[in-house]
Protein backbone atom coordinates (compact mmCIF):
# COMPACT_ATOMS: atom_id res chain seq x y z
CA UNK A 1 0.00 0.00 0.00
CA UNK A 2 2.58 2.35 1.09
CA UNK A 3 4.64 1.37 -2.11
CA UNK A 4 2.00 1.88 -3.99
CA UNK A 5 1.13 5.55 -2.65
CA UNK A 6 4.85 6.65 -2.99
CA UNK A 7 5.13 5.46 -6.27
CA UNK A 8 2.03 7.81 -7.30
CA UNK A 9 2.72 10.86 -5.83
CA UNK A 10 6.49 11.18 -5.41
CA UNK A 11 9.18 11.29 -7.62
CA UNK A 12 13.09 11.10 -6.15
CA UNK A 13 15.34 13.52 -7.87
CA UNK A 14 18.91 13.04 -7.40
CA UNK A 15 18.78 16.29 -4.96
CA UNK A 16 16.70 14.53 -2.80
CA UNK A 17 18.95 11.46 -3.00
CA UNK A 18 22.03 12.87 -2.09
CA UNK A 19 20.45 14.61 0.99
CA UNK A 20 19.41 11.65 2.33
CA UNK A 21 22.88 9.33 2.23
CA UNK A 22 22.87 10.83 5.43
CA UNK A 23 20.20 9.83 6.81
CA UNK A 24 21.27 5.95 5.35
CA UNK A 25 24.07 6.29 6.98
CA UNK A 26 22.35 7.21 10.68
CA UNK A 27 20.48 3.82 9.92
CA UNK A 28 23.82 1.73 9.34
CA UNK A 29 25.05 3.76 13.02
CA UNK A 30 21.96 2.88 14.58
CA UNK A 31 21.65 -1.10 13.73
CA UNK A 32 25.48 -0.86 14.45
CA UNK A 33 24.34 0.79 18.58
CA UNK A 34 21.47 -1.59 18.81
CA UNK A 35 23.64 -4.97 18.28
CA UNK A 36 26.08 -3.98 20.68
CA UNK A 37 23.89 -1.69 23.68
CA UNK A 38 20.36 -2.59 23.25
CA UNK A 39 17.25 -0.74 22.37
CA UNK A 40 17.84 1.41 25.45
CA UNK A 41 21.07 2.77 25.06
CA UNK A 42 19.10 4.95 22.06
CA UNK A 43 17.68 6.75 24.61
CA UNK A 44 20.48 9.14 25.34
CA UNK A 45 20.47 9.93 22.02
CA UNK A 46 17.06 10.75 21.47
CA UNK A 47 17.80 14.81 21.63
CA UNK A 48 20.59 14.48 18.96
CA UNK A 49 18.78 13.36 16.52
CA UNK A 50 16.64 16.48 14.55
CA UNK A 51 14.33 14.78 12.22
CA UNK A 52 11.48 14.24 14.28
CA UNK A 53 10.26 11.03 12.17
CA UNK A 54 12.95 9.27 13.95
CA UNK A 55 12.93 10.39 17.21
CA UNK A 56 8.92 9.21 16.86
CA UNK A 57 10.53 5.45 15.33
CA UNK A 58 13.47 5.52 18.54
CA UNK A 59 10.83 6.81 20.61
CA UNK A 60 8.17 3.85 19.92
CA UNK A 61 11.05 1.03 20.40
CA UNK A 62 12.18 2.58 23.40
CA UNK A 63 8.10 2.30 25.16
CA UNK A 64 8.15 -1.24 23.75
CA UNK A 65 6.11 -1.00 20.54
CA UNK A 66 6.54 -3.90 18.74
CA UNK A 67 8.06 -3.86 15.19
CA UNK A 68 4.31 -4.24 13.19
CA UNK A 69 2.55 -1.72 15.84
CA UNK A 70 5.95 0.60 14.67
CA UNK A 71 5.54 0.05 11.08
CA UNK A 72 1.94 0.43 10.84
CA UNK A 73 2.49 3.96 13.10
CA UNK A 74 4.90 5.60 10.72
CA UNK A 75 3.07 4.08 7.78
CA UNK A 76 0.15 6.48 8.67
CA UNK A 77 2.04 8.65 9.79
CA UNK A 78 3.83 9.30 5.92
CA UNK A 79 0.49 8.43 4.35
CA UNK A 80 -1.35 11.34 5.98
CA UNK A 81 1.84 14.01 6.28
CA UNK A 82 2.25 16.74 4.30
CA UNK A 83 5.72 16.14 3.34
CA UNK A 84 8.19 16.89 0.19
CA UNK A 85 9.96 14.31 -2.16
CA UNK A 86 12.87 14.39 -0.15
CA UNK A 87 11.20 14.61 3.38
CA UNK A 88 9.08 11.13 1.82
CA UNK A 89 12.72 9.29 0.95
CA UNK A 90 14.22 9.74 4.26
CA UNK A 91 11.25 8.63 6.28
CA UNK A 92 10.88 5.66 4.09
CA UNK A 93 14.36 4.99 5.22
CA UNK A 94 13.66 5.40 8.50
CA UNK A 95 10.81 3.53 8.41
CA UNK A 96 12.58 0.51 6.74
CA UNK A 97 15.47 0.38 8.16
CA UNK A 98 13.91 0.28 12.24
CA UNK A 99 11.68 -2.38 11.06
CA UNK A 100 15.24 -4.66 9.81
CA UNK A 101 16.61 -3.47 13.05
CA UNK A 102 13.71 -5.41 15.20
CA UNK A 103 13.62 -7.96 12.76
CA UNK A 104 17.41 -8.51 13.64
CA UNK A 105 18.50 -7.75 10.21
CA UNK A 106 22.36 -7.32 10.01
CA UNK A 107 24.02 -4.53 8.98
CA UNK A 108 25.31 -5.41 5.59
CA UNK A 109 21.23 -6.59 5.11
CA UNK A 110 20.18 -3.31 6.38
CA UNK A 111 22.55 -1.51 3.98
CA UNK A 112 21.69 -3.79 1.18
CA UNK A 113 17.59 -2.92 1.23
CA UNK A 114 17.80 0.68 2.11
CA UNK A 115 20.02 1.19 -0.82
CA UNK A 116 17.51 -0.34 -3.02
CA UNK A 117 15.52 2.96 -2.48
CA UNK A 118 17.97 5.21 -3.74
CA UNK A 119 17.94 2.65 -7.41
CA UNK A 120 20.43 1.30 -9.74
CA UNK A 121 21.97 4.64 -10.25
CA UNK A 122 22.96 5.50 -6.79
CA UNK A 123 24.62 2.08 -6.27
CA UNK A 124 28.09 3.53 -6.33
CA UNK A 125 27.20 6.50 -3.79
CA UNK A 126 24.83 3.92 -0.91
CA UNK A 127 28.03 1.64 -1.75
CA UNK A 128 30.67 4.21 -0.74
CA UNK A 129 28.55 5.36 2.35
CA UNK A 130 28.51 1.68 3.66
CA UNK A 131 32.01 0.82 2.81
CA UNK A 132 33.28 4.19 4.47
CA UNK A 133 30.75 2.78 7.28
CA UNK A 134 32.44 -0.61 7.67
CA UNK A 135 36.25 0.60 7.77
CA UNK A 136 35.25 3.35 10.51
CA UNK A 137 34.12 0.41 12.17
CA UNK A 138 37.25 -2.04 11.34
CA UNK A 139 39.75 0.62 12.33
CA UNK A 140 38.04 1.23 15.90
CA UNK A 141 38.30 -2.48 16.17
CA UNK A 142 41.62 -2.97 15.55
CA UNK A 143 42.26 0.31 17.94
CA UNK A 144 40.87 -1.26 20.70
CA UNK A 145 43.54 -4.04 20.01
CA UNK A 146 46.34 -2.10 20.04
CA UNK A 147 45.12 -0.52 23.11
CA UNK A 148 45.27 -3.58 25.11
CA UNK A 149 41.49 -4.74 24.54
CA UNK A 150 41.87 -7.80 24.35
CA UNK A 151 39.05 -10.92 24.52
CA UNK A 152 41.89 -13.22 25.01
CA UNK A 153 45.22 -13.59 26.74
CA UNK A 154 48.15 -13.60 24.48
CA UNK A 155 48.65 -17.10 24.17
CA UNK A 156 45.93 -16.95 21.07
CA UNK A 157 48.10 -14.78 19.39
CA UNK A 158 49.50 -17.88 16.94
CA UNK A 159 49.37 -16.55 13.38
CA UNK A 160 52.15 -13.88 13.68
CA UNK A 161 54.61 -14.82 12.32
CA UNK A 162 52.96 -16.95 10.09
CA UNK A 163 50.83 -14.47 8.75
CA UNK A 164 53.68 -11.84 8.15
CA UNK A 165 55.44 -14.40 5.58
CA UNK A 166 52.08 -15.00 3.71
CA UNK A 167 50.95 -12.60 0.72
CA UNK A 168 47.33 -11.44 0.38
CA UNK A 169 46.75 -14.43 -2.48
CA UNK A 170 48.23 -16.72 0.06
CA UNK A 171 45.93 -15.57 2.69
CA UNK A 172 43.21 -15.56 0.48
CA UNK A 173 43.51 -19.78 -0.55
CA UNK A 174 44.03 -20.54 3.21
CA UNK A 175 40.54 -18.85 4.58
CA UNK A 176 39.11 -20.10 1.40
CA UNK A 177 39.23 -24.03 3.56
CA UNK A 178 37.53 -21.94 6.73
CA UNK A 179 33.87 -21.61 7.45
CA UNK A 180 32.37 -18.66 8.96
CA UNK A 181 32.53 -19.81 12.71
CA UNK A 182 35.87 -20.89 12.30
CA UNK A 183 36.54 -17.47 11.10
CA UNK A 184 34.86 -15.25 13.39
CA UNK A 185 37.39 -17.80 16.34
CA UNK A 186 40.75 -17.22 14.10
CA UNK A 187 40.04 -13.64 14.30
CA UNK A 188 38.82 -13.21 18.03
CA UNK A 189 41.81 -12.68 20.27
CA UNK A 190 44.41 -12.53 17.16
CA UNK A 191 46.90 -8.88 17.61
CA UNK A 192 45.33 -5.92 15.24
CA UNK A 193 48.29 -7.20 12.92
CA UNK A 194 46.54 -10.62 12.06
CA UNK A 195 42.99 -9.25 12.54
CA UNK A 196 43.60 -6.40 10.13
CA UNK A 197 45.59 -9.02 7.23
CA UNK A 198 42.04 -11.76 7.61
CA UNK A 199 39.67 -8.93 7.47
CA UNK A 200 41.25 -7.25 4.47
CA UNK A 201 41.53 -10.68 2.42
CA UNK A 202 37.86 -11.33 2.89
CA UNK A 203 34.77 -9.87 1.06
CA UNK A 204 33.09 -6.84 3.04
CA UNK A 205 30.36 -9.14 4.24
CA UNK A 206 31.67 -11.23 6.10
CA UNK A 207 34.25 -8.51 8.01
CA UNK A 208 31.16 -6.95 8.78
CA UNK A 209 29.53 -10.11 10.50
CA UNK A 210 32.61 -10.85 12.13
CA UNK A 211 33.11 -7.95 13.07
CA UNK A 212 29.09 -7.75 14.53
CA UNK A 213 29.88 -11.04 16.50
CA UNK A 214 33.61 -10.30 17.85
CA UNK A 215 32.99 -6.22 18.79
CA UNK A 216 29.14 -6.02 19.25
CA UNK A 217 27.51 -9.06 19.88
CA UNK A 218 29.35 -10.44 23.56
CA UNK A 219 25.97 -13.09 23.70
CA UNK A 220 27.77 -15.48 21.42
CA UNK A 221 29.49 -17.62 23.92
CA UNK A 222 30.62 -20.67 21.72
CA UNK A 223 33.20 -18.29 20.10
CA UNK A 224 34.80 -17.08 23.39
CA UNK A 225 35.87 -20.37 24.55
CA UNK A 226 40.06 -19.71 24.35
CA UNK A 227 40.71 -23.61 24.50
CA UNK A 228 38.37 -23.48 20.86
CA UNK A 229 40.41 -20.44 19.80
CA UNK A 230 43.43 -22.14 20.28
CA UNK A 231 42.83 -24.59 18.78
CA UNK A 232 41.06 -23.16 15.60
CA UNK A 233 44.66 -21.10 15.25
CA UNK A 234 46.53 -24.24 15.69
CA UNK A 235 44.52 -25.65 12.34
CA UNK A 236 44.72 -22.29 10.51
CA UNK A 237 48.57 -22.56 11.58
CA UNK A 238 49.01 -25.46 10.30
CA UNK A 239 46.90 -24.39 6.77
CA UNK A 240 49.99 -21.67 6.66
CA UNK A 241 52.70 -23.98 6.59
CA UNK A 242 51.19 -26.16 4.47
CA UNK A 243 50.74 -23.45 2.19
CA UNK A 244 54.63 -21.91 2.68
CA UNK A 245 55.69 -25.29 1.95
CA UNK A 246 53.54 -25.61 -1.80
CA UNK A 247 55.04 -22.78 -2.26
CA UNK A 248 58.57 -23.73 -2.00
CA UNK A 249 58.39 -26.69 -3.83
CA UNK A 250 56.74 -24.60 -6.64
Amino acid sequence: MLYTYIKQNYEFTDEDKKNCLRTFEIMLEITQKLKKNGILSLETDLDSYGNPFLRKAISLMIDGFDAEQINSILEKHMIFGDYTSKEVLERLLIKEGISLILYGHTTFSVYMNLSAFFGEDYIDETERVYENFINSTINKFYRQIRNGIKYFPNRTNLLESEIKSLSDADIQKILHHLEFDELVLTVNGSSAYVSERILTNISKKYADDILQIIAFDYNYKRYNDVEAVIHMQNKVLALCKHEKHAGVKK
